[in-house]
């Protein structure tokens, strides 16, 4: 256990920023809920490697994620010990990772378990002291709502106003193609598959170093430069004209474009060394922002509500 914390610690690999940054120090209040956080990373290890995929085979991460389940089980038959934070948090934990490997008959089992445990709590109102595992479970609710097609989520937003020092992360994106939570947006042989997930990982390691609250300056000089390049690169290249969209072929371009209008907001913002003048970034900009509007809006195509799922995911 000492060597997981060690190595979510002192490792740069990115998967291992949501379990650094968010996971692994909410969970230290609550054992059960630290030995799910633990059983998730000893997990990652193991597939590192023996550069298998399943968890099923690593006898740490199975003991570790028993000794979680078998303290929740004892402590749900305790009417107080069994709606705490810690049960909530280790709950959401099982959620966000089952979640992670699209196993969502899981995913639904144990977010309506936490559903009836905060409603024991008399609803979300009582997370308000802890804002960060709140924000967790809108996150974590929200992200499952979208691939599968639910009318609404489980759980309100957290109010715009409730004070928090660092934005949680949900779990990391999966390095195997076919675990990647984007194939429930694009088509299998969709070329936008990979580059999402790339852009996940960007954005994921930026707002890490958003977290250490270093200046603006130092953050754009971090920012690796041929990322952001190659990723506008290989958007444009996908680039539909307005006049070829069809239905076919709708999602992926608002995607595309969604994605680009993300990445220029970035390097305009940071103002990132070496990238285009700000003013050719400006007019791309807004040039990817009346082609958007044409799309959706003089061509009516916002009344397909199936589109905006994937495109808010």
């Amino acid at each position: 256990m000492l060597f997981l914390i060690d190595h979510v610690y002192t490792r740069s690999d990115p998967y291992l920023r949501p379990f650094k940054d968010t996971w692994l120090p909410i969970s230290l209040s609550d054992s059960a809920f630290f030995n799910e956080i633990l059983s998730h990373v000893s997990a990652h290890v193991f597939t590192l490697r023996s550069r298998l995929q399943t968890r099923d085979d690593c006898a740490q991460s199975i003991a570790l994620h028993s000794r979680a389940i078998n303290s929740i089980r004892t402590r749900l038959l305790d009417p107080v010990l069994g709606i705490s934070d810690g049960v909530i948090g280790t709950v959401l934990a099982f959620a966000s990772f089952s979640h992670r490997t699209n196993d969502w008959a899981e995913y639904d089992m144990h977010m309506g378990a936490l559903y009836r445990i905060i409603e024991a709590r008399e609803g979300v109102s009582c997370l308000s002291p802890n804002p960060v595992l709140r924000h967790l479970l809108s996150i974590v609710d929200l992200a499952g709502t979208c691939p599968l097609e639910k009318p609404r989520p489980l759980f309100p937003l957290p109010r715009s106003d409730t004070e928090i020092t660092s934005w949680p992360w949900p779990a990391p994106p999966t390095p195997y193609p076919d675990q990647r939570i984007w194939k429930h947006a694009f088509p299998a042989s969709s070329p936008l598959l990979p580059i999402f997930h790339d852009l996940t990982t960007f954005v994921m390691i930026l707002k890490s170093d958003l977290m250490r609250e270093v200046s603006k300056s130092e953050i754009a000089l971090s920012i690796d430069r041929s990322t952001i390049h190659s990723l506008v690169d290989r958007l444009e290249d996908l680039s539909i004209p307005v006049l070829a969209i069809t239905e076919d072929n709708l999602l992926e371009e608002c995607c595309g474009l969604a994605a680009l209008l993300l990445i220029r907001n970035i390097s305009y913002y940071f103002s990132v060394s070496g990238s285009s003048p700000l003013d050719t970034e400006n007019y791309k900009l807004i040039t990817n922002v009346q082609k958007l509007h044409i799309i959706l809006v003089t061509n009516i195509y916002y009344k397909k509500w199936l589109l905006f799922k994937p495109l808010l995911n």
